[in-house]
Protein backbone atom coordinates (compact mmCIF):
# COMPACT_ATOMS: atom_id res chain seq x y z
CA UNK A 1 0.00 0.00 0.00
CA UNK A 2 2.81 2.37 0.74
CA UNK A 3 4.12 1.83 -2.27
CA UNK A 4 1.08 2.87 -4.41
CA UNK A 5 0.71 6.17 -2.16
CA UNK A 6 3.82 7.14 -2.48
CA UNK A 7 3.97 7.02 -6.03
CA UNK A 8 0.53 8.85 -6.19
CA UNK A 9 2.35 11.49 -3.82
CA UNK A 10 5.51 12.08 -6.56
CA UNK A 11 2.54 12.87 -8.77
CA UNK A 12 0.27 15.49 -6.88
CA UNK A 13 3.30 16.71 -4.31
CA UNK A 14 0.78 15.76 -1.78
CA UNK A 15 0.78 12.72 1.22
CA UNK A 16 -2.48 11.88 1.45
CA UNK A 17 -2.76 10.84 5.28
CA UNK A 18 -6.65 11.00 5.41
CA UNK A 19 -6.78 7.39 3.29
CA UNK A 20 -6.13 4.07 5.07
CA UNK A 21 -3.00 2.06 3.67
CA UNK A 22 -3.29 -1.57 3.10
CA UNK A 23 -0.81 -3.74 5.17
CA UNK A 24 -0.64 -0.28 7.97
CA UNK A 25 -2.92 -0.50 10.73
CA UNK A 26 -2.74 1.13 14.21
CA UNK A 27 -4.02 -1.38 16.77
CA UNK A 28 -3.77 0.85 19.96
CA UNK A 29 -1.25 3.48 21.13
CA UNK A 30 1.22 1.71 21.80
CA UNK A 31 0.83 -0.90 18.76
CA UNK A 32 1.10 -0.72 14.61
CA UNK A 33 1.17 -3.60 12.27
CA UNK A 34 2.57 -4.36 9.10
CA UNK A 35 1.94 -6.34 6.60
CA UNK A 36 4.38 -7.06 3.90
CA UNK A 37 4.53 -7.77 0.47
CA UNK A 38 7.48 -9.96 0.75
CA UNK A 39 9.67 -11.33 3.59
CA UNK A 40 12.49 -8.94 4.55
CA UNK A 41 14.27 -10.57 7.19
CA UNK A 42 15.73 -6.81 7.96
CA UNK A 43 12.93 -5.46 8.98
CA UNK A 44 13.05 -5.70 12.39
CA UNK A 45 16.39 -4.03 12.51
CA UNK A 46 14.57 -1.04 9.91
CA UNK A 47 12.03 -0.58 12.41
CA UNK A 48 14.62 0.33 15.09
CA UNK A 49 16.09 2.92 13.31
CA UNK A 50 15.73 6.34 14.58
CA UNK A 51 13.95 7.25 10.82
CA UNK A 52 11.36 4.96 12.14
CA UNK A 53 9.52 6.58 14.94
CA UNK A 54 6.07 7.51 14.82
CA UNK A 55 4.98 10.54 14.67
CA UNK A 56 1.60 11.57 15.99
CA UNK A 57 -0.76 13.22 13.18
CA UNK A 58 -1.44 16.61 15.14
CA UNK A 59 2.58 17.29 14.82
CA UNK A 60 2.52 16.70 10.74
CA UNK A 61 -1.05 19.02 10.78
CA UNK A 62 0.99 21.73 12.84
CA UNK A 63 3.72 21.43 10.79
CA UNK A 64 2.84 20.55 7.77
CA UNK A 65 5.57 21.25 4.76
CA UNK A 66 8.01 21.94 7.85
CA UNK A 67 7.97 18.74 9.73
CA UNK A 68 11.44 17.80 9.55
CA UNK A 69 12.25 21.12 11.46
CA UNK A 70 9.92 20.27 14.21
CA UNK A 71 11.27 16.72 15.34
CA UNK A 72 8.43 15.67 17.84
CA UNK A 73 8.27 12.01 19.29
CA UNK A 74 8.17 9.83 22.46
CA UNK A 75 11.79 9.04 23.16
CA UNK A 76 13.18 9.61 26.50
CA UNK A 77 13.86 13.26 25.72
CA UNK A 78 12.25 16.06 24.57
CA UNK A 79 14.07 18.95 22.00
CA UNK A 80 14.31 22.39 24.16
CA UNK A 81 17.05 24.17 21.80
CA UNK A 82 18.03 23.50 18.09
CA UNK A 83 20.73 26.03 17.09
CA UNK A 84 21.64 24.29 13.22
CA UNK A 85 24.72 23.41 12.93
CA UNK A 86 25.94 24.61 16.05
CA UNK A 87 23.58 22.76 19.41
CA UNK A 88 21.04 20.73 20.63
CA UNK A 89 20.04 20.75 23.79
CA UNK A 90 17.74 17.61 24.54
CA UNK A 91 15.29 17.65 27.89
CA UNK A 92 14.05 14.67 30.31
CA UNK A 93 10.67 13.91 29.17
CA UNK A 94 8.48 13.46 31.96
CA UNK A 95 5.82 11.88 30.30
CA UNK A 96 8.13 9.52 29.04
CA UNK A 97 6.99 5.34 29.58
CA UNK A 98 8.48 4.26 32.98
CA UNK A 99 11.44 1.97 32.03
CA UNK A 100 13.54 0.05 34.37
CA UNK A 101 17.14 -0.80 33.13
CA UNK A 102 17.44 -4.68 33.04
CA UNK A 103 20.35 -6.05 31.14
CA UNK A 104 22.46 -8.81 31.30
CA UNK A 105 26.18 -7.71 30.68
CA UNK A 106 28.52 -9.90 28.24
CA UNK A 107 32.39 -10.40 29.38
CA UNK A 108 33.65 -7.32 29.04
CA UNK A 109 34.44 -5.91 32.30
CA UNK A 110 33.53 -2.33 31.80
CA UNK A 111 30.02 -3.48 30.41
CA UNK A 112 29.16 -5.75 34.08
CA UNK A 113 30.45 -2.88 36.15
CA UNK A 114 27.71 0.01 34.30
CA UNK A 115 25.07 -2.73 34.25
CA UNK A 116 25.89 -3.17 38.06
CA UNK A 117 25.53 0.38 38.94
CA UNK A 118 22.21 0.82 36.14
CA UNK A 119 20.54 -2.05 37.75
CA UNK A 120 16.82 -1.39 38.67
CA UNK A 121 17.43 2.37 37.70
CA UNK A 122 14.65 4.32 36.06
CA UNK A 123 15.48 5.40 32.47
CA UNK A 124 16.45 7.89 31.57
CA UNK A 125 18.82 9.36 34.37
CA UNK A 126 20.15 12.25 33.10
CA UNK A 127 18.22 15.42 32.95
CA UNK A 128 19.81 17.66 30.49
CA UNK A 129 22.17 16.38 27.02
CA UNK A 130 23.59 19.85 25.48
CA UNK A 131 25.50 18.37 22.24
CA UNK A 132 27.90 20.80 20.46
CA UNK A 133 28.12 20.55 16.85
CA UNK A 134 31.78 20.62 16.16
CA UNK A 135 32.82 19.88 12.53
CA UNK A 136 36.71 20.23 12.94
CA UNK A 137 38.33 17.70 14.63
CA UNK A 138 41.18 20.12 16.32
CA UNK A 139 38.27 22.34 17.26
CA UNK A 140 36.50 19.35 19.69
CA UNK A 141 39.37 18.69 20.77
CA UNK A 142 40.83 21.86 21.94
CA UNK A 143 36.97 22.40 23.50
CA UNK A 144 37.66 18.89 25.28
CA UNK A 145 41.08 20.24 26.44
CA UNK A 146 39.51 23.29 27.73
CA UNK A 147 36.76 21.46 29.80
CA UNK A 148 33.98 22.81 27.54
CA UNK A 149 33.24 19.12 26.78
CA UNK A 150 32.26 16.11 29.07
CA UNK A 151 32.26 13.53 26.57
CA UNK A 152 34.38 13.13 23.27
CA UNK A 153 35.41 10.12 20.66
CA UNK A 154 39.00 10.97 20.30
CA UNK A 155 40.01 11.89 16.35
CA UNK A 156 42.21 9.17 14.83
CA UNK A 157 44.96 12.15 14.51
CA UNK A 158 45.38 13.11 17.97
CA UNK A 159 45.37 9.61 19.55
CA UNK A 160 49.25 10.28 19.94
CA UNK A 161 48.24 13.23 22.12
CA UNK A 162 45.72 11.48 24.00
CA UNK A 163 47.25 7.94 24.67
CA UNK A 164 50.58 6.43 25.60
CA UNK A 165 50.06 2.91 23.73
CA UNK A 166 46.66 1.55 24.83
CA UNK A 167 46.40 3.69 27.93
CA UNK A 168 45.85 7.59 28.73
CA UNK A 169 48.50 9.98 29.22
CA UNK A 170 49.03 10.53 32.64
CA UNK A 171 48.27 14.28 32.44
CA UNK A 172 44.90 13.13 31.34
CA UNK A 173 44.43 10.66 34.63
CA UNK A 174 45.27 13.53 36.72
CA UNK A 175 42.89 15.62 35.59
CA UNK A 176 40.48 12.55 36.10
CA UNK A 177 39.18 11.93 32.80
CA UNK A 178 38.29 8.13 31.95
CA UNK A 179 39.19 6.38 28.98
CA UNK A 180 36.08 3.24 27.44
CA UNK A 181 37.17 1.62 24.41
CA UNK A 182 34.31 0.85 22.16
CA UNK A 183 35.07 -1.59 18.91
CA UNK A 184 33.48 0.11 15.55
CA UNK A 185 33.09 -2.45 12.57
CA UNK A 186 34.69 -0.56 9.14
CA UNK A 187 35.01 -1.71 6.03
CA UNK A 188 36.94 0.50 3.71
CA UNK A 189 37.02 0.20 0.20
CA UNK A 190 39.71 1.20 -2.74
CA UNK A 191 38.78 1.93 -5.94
CA UNK A 192 41.33 2.14 -9.04
CA UNK A 193 40.67 4.27 -12.41
CA UNK A 194 39.93 1.59 -14.89
CA UNK A 195 40.34 4.89 -17.39
CA UNK A 196 44.19 5.05 -16.16
CA UNK A 197 46.54 3.58 -18.80
CA UNK A 198 48.95 1.66 -16.83
CA UNK A 199 45.91 0.27 -14.63
CA UNK A 200 42.40 0.02 -16.34
CA UNK A 201 41.80 -1.89 -18.68
CA UNK A 202 40.29 -6.09 -18.83
CA UNK A 203 43.24 -7.71 -19.80
CA UNK A 204 44.81 -10.75 -18.19
CA UNK A 205 48.13 -8.23 -17.12
CA UNK A 206 45.40 -5.90 -15.79
CA UNK A 207 43.96 -7.81 -14.05
CA UNK A 208 46.88 -9.56 -12.62
CA UNK A 209 48.31 -5.94 -11.78
CA UNK A 210 45.30 -5.27 -9.70
CA UNK A 211 45.27 -7.94 -7.72
CA UNK A 212 48.39 -7.77 -7.03
CA UNK A 213 48.57 -4.47 -5.78
CA UNK A 214 46.00 -5.21 -3.18
CA UNK A 215 47.52 -8.73 -2.04
CA UNK A 216 50.45 -6.45 -1.69
CA UNK A 217 48.74 -4.15 0.62
CA UNK A 218 49.84 -4.35 4.23
CA UNK A 219 46.58 -4.03 6.45
CA UNK A 220 48.92 -3.84 9.91
CA UNK A 221 51.27 -0.73 8.61
CA UNK A 222 47.87 1.18 7.35
CA UNK A 223 46.46 0.29 10.86
CA UNK A 224 49.78 1.92 12.30
CA UNK A 225 50.09 5.14 9.76
CA UNK A 226 46.42 5.98 8.95
CA UNK A 227 44.45 4.88 12.21
CA UNK A 228 47.53 5.22 15.07
CA UNK A 229 47.73 1.84 16.32
CA UNK A 230 44.40 2.53 17.45
CA UNK A 231 42.51 -0.23 14.96
CA UNK A 232 42.34 -4.33 15.12
CA UNK A 233 42.12 -6.78 12.08
CA UNK A 234 38.40 -7.54 11.53
CA UNK A 235 38.24 -11.29 11.48
CA UNK A 236 35.03 -13.22 9.94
Amino acid sequence: GLDERAAQARVTGHFDYDTPVAGLRVLDPWHVRVHLKTTDYDFGHAMAQPVMGIVAREVIEAYAGDTASHPVGTGPYRLGQWLRSARIELIRNPNYRSEIWHFSPGKDPVNQRLVAQMEGKTLPQIDRIDIQIIEEAQSAWLSFGKGELDILGIPAQFSPLALSGDQLRPEWVRRGIHLDRIVEPAIAYYFINQQDPLLGGMAPAKIALRRAIFLAMNDGEMMRVIDKGQAIRMTY
